[in-house]
């Protein structure tokens, strides 16, 4: 028969063998299942601890009150709890108010536990979410599988961080026909090269994969085409954007920020000593600039008291810009 051809046929040894990697797999994927629930449940002993013997002693005994439940949730093949735990100490030496602050964060790792003894029961999207939080890898080739989103993607802005011995680059882009925003993660040995194909200020007609989740925003490209363009930036009201993270947060419980893109915003100071600055839109509703971001120098200076775009996540101390756009000029901050 013309135009088929048959599927080659694996001979027995080769099924065989097959079969035998399957069985391996499964065997590895559940000791590790194993493993990581008996570290959470260590770990929610550790939390139980914390609140029933108080939190005062967090300020004199610093890193090591945290090191050894870090260092035992590594062990346990649960990294990304591990770092939860790890970022603690940065909380007790945030400054006033540090103690409810910490307990917020042993409040979430305490329902990261449970949600996980309870994995089987959620739905879909939810496990994924858990086991990312948890720390379970997710195999980029799997996530490329996965149907894509294409969209003319607008680079919006680009920011590198080193820890120890990691370079990490975030990227985030904006849909021009979904509106949807998406975060590009990369990481590199530090020295080593991270792609610099998504260049700030452009627009990449291209497939996004996005990586399974209860709130996806971490994003793979796949292909693209044609040629990049100019990027065009969009956004919404500071009303529409807490609604965004309202619904963010309802699907994801453990989130810390999500991304934001505000329209027509000016950079204020605020009357109150405690806060700083703020971005005001037109309807006079305000966010307040994080802290941790800094005076927003270059920002006021694109602004020139005028109203601007601004793209930022939106965190539990205030907006962390990281784009302004005035005059069809796109800058990262």
């Amino acid at each position: 028969m013309h135009g088929w051809h048959a599927r080659p046929r694996l001979s027995a040894g080769a099924r065989r063998l097959a079969s035998v990697d399957v069985e391996a797999a499964r065997r590895r994927a559940e000791a590790r299942a194993a493993r990581v629930s008996a570290g959470l449940e260590e770990l929610e002993r550790w939390l139980r601890d914390q609140v029933r013997g108080g939190l005062a002693g967090a300020e004199r005994e610093g890193y090591a009150r945290f090191e050894q439940p870090a260092m035992r949730l590594v062990d346990a093949q649960a990294p990304a709890a591990a770092a939860a735990v790890r970022r603690m100490p940065g909380i007790v030496a945030s400054g006033a108010g540090w103690p409810g602050r910490l307990l917020e964060e042993l409040g979430r790792l305490h329902l990261l536990v449970a949600a996980h003894r309870r994995l089987a029961e959620l739905p879909p999207e939810l496990q994924a979410t858990v086991r990312s939080w948890v720390g379970y890898p997710t195999a980029t080739a799997a996530v490329r599988e996965l149907p894509p989103v294409r969209d003319r993607w607008s680079v919006l802005a680009r920011r590198d961080t080193e820890e120890e011995n990691l370079t990490s680059r975030r990227v985030w882009l904006q849909g021009a026909a979904t509106g949807r925003l998406a975060l590009v993660l990369s990481f590199a040995a530090w020295g080593r090269e991270l792609d610099s194909s998504l260049v700030p200020g452009q627009c990449v007609d291209a497939e996004a994969h996005f990586y399974p989740g209860a709130a996806p925003l971490r994003a793979i490209v796949g292909e693209r085409y044609g040629e990049p363009g100019a990027a065009t930036v969009t956004g919404g009201t500071i009303e529409a954007a807490l609604a965004a993270w309202a619904a963010a947060l309802a699907a994801d419980p453990w989130l810390t920020s999500w991304p934001a893109v505000l329209v027509g915003v000016v950079p204020v100071p605020s009357a109150s000593s405690t806060v700083g600055w703020r971005v005001v839109d037109a309807a006079g509703a305000a966010l307040p600039l994080a802290p941790a971001a800094g005076d927003p120098w270059r920002l006021l200076a694109m602004s020139g008291g005028a109203a601007v775009t601004v793209g930022g996540d939106w965190t539990a101390s205030g907006l962390v810009p990281w784009c302004v756009a005035a005059d069809g000029e796109l800058v990262s901050l």
